[in-house]
């Protein structure tokens, strides 16, 4: 088991005892965590690209420091913004990063070093938060398939925003599901189960909760689309220089990104969608398969720089 990891600090703004004292003790400057296990280099001006790679040629596996795992310190707002939580090689097969508040930052990335939570939960959870930390419907996914039924684009629509979340992922417990008829079985004399007594499963007398039994609240409706990264854009222009001319102020209206987007077009299942930069200068990139849809995420998290995500593209073929 790996008992410490590294901290990467790429500001000048923010020194190396500041970030120690934070991930080591809570709000009430109680001592979380020993801060030895905290081994924070500066590296400032390197994006986070640099850092996987001087991550991968000075960590070794027999080292008592995470190898796949690090935080990096790249904004003075470690609130809001936060910080970046890199792994290395996830279950999707790419390297990956979440943003977080520093302190929720720390104790994900701590359970994970425990194996106490997983990459593809904690992406799950990541969408939930409500932060500049996270894209959520933030980019605009302009529809420039030829005018029709609409089914082509929604299935664009769903892949995009699914990223690489599902790759890799097992279908064991589906078709568990499957066998089962979707429901899950208990076995025979559990509580609630088929075995046992009516009273026993509804906490008392039928139809009447148990005495010390809480009623149950209705859960929190959870909002629709909450695990969307992008927002469907209907234009009726399907030329992209108007578009992107016009994209700015779209974006404002909608509280969007308002220098990058993507399309879905004709050479999208060939060629992956189309990913467009306005500002500082204009450019674009196709990117296949299902990392597609990352790119500007990883971007808005600081994966990525723009020319990080061209070459990686371009590697892919």
């Amino acid at each position: 088991m790996w008992l410490s990891y590294k901290v990467y600090i790429t500001i000048t703004d923010l020194t190396s005892d500041t970030i120690i004292q934070t991930l080591c003790h809570d709000e009430y400057d109680e001592q979380l965590e020993d801060p030895e296990s905290v081994h924070v280099e500066i590296r400032l001006g390197q994006t986070t690209q640099a850092l996987i790679r001087c991550h991968r040629d000075s960590i070794s596996r027999e080292s008592d420091i995470h190898p796949k795992l690090f935080l990096v310190i790249d904004s003075i707002d470690l609130q809001s913004r936060g910080v970046l939580l890199v792994s290395l090689d996830e279950y999707h097969g790419y390297n990956d990063a979440l943003r977080y508040p520093i302190k929720e930052g720390r104790d994900v990335l701590s359970s994970l070093m425990i194996a106490n939570d997983d990459w593809f939960t904690c992406r799950e959870g990541n969408l939930r938060l409500r932060s500049d930390a996270v894209p959520h419907k933030w980019f605009s996914l302009y529809n420039f398939l030829p005018k029709g039924p609409e089914g082509s684009f929604e299935k664009a629509f769903g892949k995009m925003n699914e990223g690489v979340h599902m790759l890799g992922v097992s279908n064991q417990d589906e078709g568990d599901d499957m066998e089962t008829g979707g429901v899950a079985v208990k076995e025979e004399g559990s509580e609630g189960s088929i075995g046992g007594s009516i009273e026993d499963s509804l906490g008392g007398e039928a139809g009447v909760p148990g005495e010390d039994e809480e009623q149950q609240q209705p859960e929190e409706e959870e909002e629709e689309g909450w695990d969307q990264i992008y927002k469907a854009a209907h234009r009726e222009s399907r030329n992209l220089d108007q578009i992107m001319d016009g994209h700015a102020s779209y974006a404002q209206e909608n509280r969007q990104d308002p220098s990058l987007f993507a399309v879905i077009d004709e050479e999208y299942e060939t060629k992956g969608p189309l990913i467009v930069r306005i500002a500082p200068h204009k450019d674009s990139l196709r990117c296949k398969g299902e990392v597609g849809g990352e790119i500007l995420r990883w971007i808005f998290v600081n994966l990525m720089t723009w020319d990080d995500a061209k070459s990686f593209a371009s590697s892919l073929g």
